[in-house]
């Protein structure tokens, strides 16, 4: 699995392994911002050269969380933050037994005992060890950007969708769509120099705001399309391309499903 490791700002190093973006903030706290899957957070354990006081879990969907088990088997001290709802999901099985089977079918590893957990809660408006926390639902009920106001860097994880290799934007709204756009919307206020995603890119300078203005253009494109009683077939065949078809394909046909009844219900 290839690693790549970037210095975004004097503040804020990427490191890219395989498909997950991991954010190391280097301020009052050494903060990492993801933690992926198993078998990435192991790889990224391996390439880090600072150590971690804290996480950050930006929102509750498998390849964002479950890697955390493997995080805390190497710093068990460490202070876990999230989204104040993801906190009750870690007390459900079925839940936790969905992440971790989906995650054995990317990362075709052996299911690990779960070792999850949120020390500290995040809502709209918190700060945390100099990081600035924002709501930006619709892509979970869950989840949540960083913004670090010193170097103008927004962390936005999946709210704008999926960038893919092919330079594809596959808009992700799993949970509201409207609520989906409004997020875009307050997203292309911050007018980043800095803008991270949760996969494979990073986008610096006039970069950020047209990679926020086409997400929102291709949410928009995706929900007309949707209205005009787009097939599912042909609604599969948009949504699970190129690093997407990496993931499990049930979850994913099941995903594309659901982009299908957050438009409709909308």
């Amino acid at each position: 699995m290839q690693v790549e490791v970037l210095e975004l700002t004097p503040s804020l190093k990427l490191y890219r392994v395989g498909l997950i973006n991991y954010f190391l903030f280097k301020g009052e706290k050494n903060v990492l911002i993801e933690t992926g899957l198993t078998c990435t957070a192991e790889k990224l354990l391996e390439e880090l050269d600072e150590s971690v006081d804290a996480a950050i879990i930006t929102h509750s969907h498998f390849d964002h969380i479950a890697g955390l088990s493997v995080i805390l088997e190497q710093y068990p001290e460490i202070e876990v933050a999230g989204h104040e709802k993801i906190a009750p999901l870690l007390e459900k099985e079925k839940v936790i037994r969905s992440w971790y089977s989906d995650n054995y079918h990317f990362c075709k590893e052996e299911i690990r005992e779960p070792n999850l957990r949120i020390d500290r809660t995040l809502k709209d408006g918190d700060s945390f060890y100099g990081l600035e926390i924002f709501e930006f639902p619709g892509h979970a009920p869950d989840t949540i950007g960083i913004y670090y106001r010193k170097e103008n860097a927004l962390l936005a994880t999946d709210c704008l969708g999926y960038f893919t290799s092919s330079g594809r934007i596959v808009p992700l709204f799993f949970y509201n769509y409207q609520q989906y756009l409004d997020s875009i919307q307050r997203i292309s206020g911050f007018k980043p120099e800095i803008l991270g995603v949760g996969h494979l890119r990073f986008f610096k300078g006039k970069e950020c705001d047209k990679a926020v203005k086409d997400a929102y253009g291709e949410a928009v494109k995706l929900g007309d399309m949707i209205k005009s009683r787009m097939s599912d077939e042909d609604l599969i065949e948009y949504f699970f391309v190129d690093e997407l078809r990496l993931y499990p394909e049930q979850a994913m046909k099941a995903s594309a499903g659901l982009l299908k009844r957050r438009v409709l219900e909308a």
